[in-house]
């Protein structure tokens, strides 16, 4: 039985679920799963199982999904197409920025309640672990579900997802900030619960053949 270890990076988020295929396609079963940031977020559904509705998000993402914008000003954005009649629309959006301390992730939050299922994760034998870092404390995060408060599971996906662009993300009366700034590709966190690395660079459990 295998572990994954899932990296931090938007334009990683597809491949991993691209990853999650070939595993799917090849038999091969994990027991484990660890991220950072998107890969947070992705372990969390590989944990819940349901690859098809993985699929389906990454399949129909857009930036309207994760924060606040229109998706054809964010297309005039990226592709240069900047004019006069925009211009305007532009400088509120970025006063908004500006005005609400970084980019609202209210959608993000919309759409991991809509596909993520806190109970069905729990209760999926897998362990799993996320790595944040509290600007409150100034101290880097290394969680397990088993650390993370019942009904708190999205919070705390969204922590270790926090963007230094975005809103900060609050739990209780603390911040938090992207974990990626600490560990973007948390091997550590299923080292400490005793997988190993094979020859291929995977990890296994101890005890396990080595693939």
């Amino acid at each position: 039985m295998y572990g994954i270890i899932l990296e931090g990076g938007g334009a990683r988020g597809a491949y991993q679920v691209g990853v999650w295929k070939a595993l799917r396609k090849l038999g091969i079963d994990y027991c484990g799963v660890a991220g950072t940031s998107v890969g947070a977020l992705n372990g969390a559904m590989m944990v819940q199982g349901d690859f098809d509705q993985a699929l389906d998000v990454w399949s129909d993402i857009t930036p309207s999904k994760i924060v606040s914008i229109d998706d054809e000003l964010y297309e005039k954005i990226k592709n240069l197409e900047i004019s006069a009649d925009i211009t305007s629309d532009i400088l509120q959006y970025i006063k908004s920025i500006f005005h609400n301390r970084g980019m609202d992730t209210t959608p993000l939050h919309n759409l991991l309640c809509q596909c993520l299922d806190e109970t069905k994760i729990r209760q999926a034998g897998i362990e799993f672990g996320i790595i944040t870092i509290s600007l409150s404390d100034l101290t880097p995060l290394k969680l397990f579900l088993q650390d993370i408060p019942q009904g708190k599971l999205i919070d705390y996906l969204l922590a270790s997802a926090s963007l230094p662009v975005f809103q900060r993300q609050r739990i209780g009366n603390k911040s938090f900030l992207d974990g990626g700034v600490y560990d973007n590709l948390p091997i550590s966190l299923l080292a400490q619960k005793g997988f190993q690395k094979n020859h291929c660079g995977q990890a296994c459990t101890k005890g396990d053949k080595k693939k």
